[in-house]
């Protein structure tokens, strides 16, 4: 699952919040099912999908 993180740090052209964001998410890694909070889900279908970084994001509605 770690390669889905790794695969997004490529050509990142993200602003320094979004890269910090980023790399918090790099350290933790994705969440187990030892996590309470996602015991009861799986991340195994986002193992089958392929995720590539935009261009850049719209600005989030105010």
């Amino acid at each position: 699952m770690s390669a889905l993180l790794d695969s997004l740090t490529a050509g990142f052209r993200g602003d320094a919040a979004r890269r910090t964001l980023l790399d918090d998410a790099l350290r933790q890694g994705l969440p187990g099912p030892r996590s309470e909070a996602w015991k009861y889900t799986s991340l195994r279908a986002l193992e089958r999908r392929s995720f590539a970084a935009v261009e850049s994001a719209p600005e989030p509605d105010a």
